[in-house]
């Protein structure tokens, strides 16, 4: 994923990196921009596939080697450090909420890979509070999601058991996805989240209308063991365990 060459322009490097659930989730690398979009529509260079993310959400411009974040009059608002903002200044380490994703900053060049300043004071208004033990909290959650075990199991194919081992499965038309779907699927239709206490099933079709379990209509749900799963015309069983339990 990129911008066309006609945004080639300006002087920093900018990363994003688009989390879900507390787990990275997609990342995109721009060098020499003028202009960034976010949102649903095709045209964005970095596209966020869920109702609750307006088809032109927010985009950042590049001046001078100063970036600055502006909402696009999205029906959801744009929150910078948890704050909803209009425009704002973006900084290295600044944090972007989008509907169910946030997004982190990273910028390098120009000086800008020393400016990462704390969230207190980074914020635009309100009151922060204090960061925990980041880095201690995600090693106890990641030994906990290795004790989580889940399978999908395929009624309609002869295919072999998928194993739930990695942190998202993803379902969609993308090349990337880890469930490929048709043609006229959503680039990405659905995401099956391993958690801490077991897997949830989110929809991130743009009109969420893709994912169905047990013959209902679902946006985001925890799964149980033996769950009937459609996405699109996809169809699953959720196990828990593995496959050797059976």
């Amino acid at each position: 994923m990129g911008l066309p060459p006609k945004a080639m322009v300006g002087g920093v490097k900018l990363v994003l990196t688009v989390i879900l659930n507390g787990q990275p989730f997609e990342r995109i690398e721009v060098e020499k921009f003028r202009r960034l979009r976010i949102g649903r529509a095709e045209e964005c260079e970095l596209r966020l596939d869920n109702p609750a993310v307006s088809a032109y959400h927010c985009e950042i411009l590049s001046r001078d080697d100063l970036l600055r974040l502006y909402d696009l009059d999205s029906a959801n608002k744009t929150l910078l450090n948890g704050v909803a903002i209009d425009d704002h200044s973006l900084n290295h380490g600044d944090v972007v909420s989008i509907g169910k994703f946030t997004i982190d900053v990273e910028i390098e060049g120009a000086g800008r890979s020393s400016q990462r300043a704390d969230r207190a004071d980074r914020a635009p208004t309100g009151d922060m509070t204090i960061d925990g033990d980041v880095e201690g909290l995600a090693e106890a959650q990641e030994e906990a999601e290795h004790r989580v075990r889940g399978y999908l199991t395929f009624p309609r194919t002869d295919g072999a058991p998928l194993v739930l081992e990695e942190h998202y499965v993803r379902f969609g038309r993308d090349p990337e996805a880890e469930i490929r779907l048709g043609f006229w699927s959503p680039r990405l239709a659905a995401v099956l989240v391993r958690e801490e206490f077991g897997f949830r099933l989110i929809d991130l079709s743009p009109r969420g209308n893709a994912v169905y379990v047990n013959g209902t209509r679902v946006e985001d749900i925890r799964l149980s063991h033996n769950d009937r799963v459609r996405v699109r015309s996809l169809e699953a069983v959720f196990n828990q365990g593995a496959p050797s339990d059976l």
